[in-house]
């Protein structure tokens, strides 16, 4: 999926690649349930672009987030 004159892709990962948790949802309970459509968009961004993503959260690292999306196949 070649977006012509765009070298790279931002994602904000709840609400577009994964469903978001109610607010103050404890980080412990929290489960990456992709969004549909959301790994087979990624895969083909992938082939074509760099990818990044973001969250807005203060209480996890990129590790946390890692391992937290790892389980849908969004970890890397």
């Amino acid at each position: 999926m070649k977006i012509h004159g765009i070298d790279a892709v931002l994602l904000d990962i709840g609400g577009t690649l994964v469903e978001e948790a109610p607010p103050l949802t404890p980080v412990d309970a929290l489960v990456a349930r992709p969004l549909p459509g959301a790994i087979e968009t990624l895969h083909a961004l992938a082939a074509d672009h760099k990818l990044a993503a973001v969250t807005d959260t203060a209480v996890m690292h990129e590790a946390d987030v890692r391992k937290l999306l790892a389980p849908a196949g969004i970890d890397n």
